[in-house]
């Protein structure tokens, strides 16, 4: 979301991957599907896998960096008086996920979570000023207003929050 947020194109990701122990076979079954989804996601926007690096660890962790070009970076500092903030997503897949952890969630809304955090934020980045989720909302929200010259007030309502995050 951030290399969206900021305006710019997607270039060049590393990929810095941590393999859980298991088999060499299962290890390198599970690198190839990884490796797999995220060049497929990256070939949708346009950047190229420039390298990354590989680990083993006690559990699967994914974590890209990406770059981009910008001609003028967009800011959580531009925002103006009768700005509107637009949500693309509802808020709550962090309840969602730290109830799942604790094995309290719903099976389909953990699905329902990571199918909403999959979704892409090419489109929606033609339009959008800032990235935000979960609590970073009422932060980001306050940060533009913060650096904004013509702030004078903040409305906090009508707020996309998850359905299923309110069960939680």
């Amino acid at each position: 979301g951030d290399i969206w947020a900021m305006g710019a194109k997607p270039q060049a990701t590393t990929v810095s991957l941590t393999i859980p122990p298991m088999s060499l076979v299962l290890q390198n079954n599970l690198m190839t599907e990884v490796m797999a989804a995220i060049t497929a996601c990256l070939n949708e926007t346009g950047a190229t896998l420039a390298g990354g690096h590989t680990s083993k660890g006690a559990e699967l962790s994914i974590g890209l960096t990406i770059t981009g070009l910008v001609d003028r970076p967009l800011t959580n500092a531009g925002a103006q008086v009768g700005d509107v903030l637009i949500l693309t997503k509802p808020i709550g897949t962090g309840t969602i996920l730290a109830a799942e952890m604790q094995g309290v969630a719903r099976g389909e809304h953990v699905i329902n979570a990571y199918r909403q955090m999959s979704e892409s934020m090419a489109t929606a980045s033609e339009i959008l000023a800032t990235d935000m989720v979960g609590v970073a909302v009422i932060r980001n929200s306050g940060a533009m207003t913060s650096f904004s010259s013509s702030y004078k007030s903040s409305e906090r309502t009508g707020l996309a929050w998850s359905s299923t995050a309110r069960q939680v």
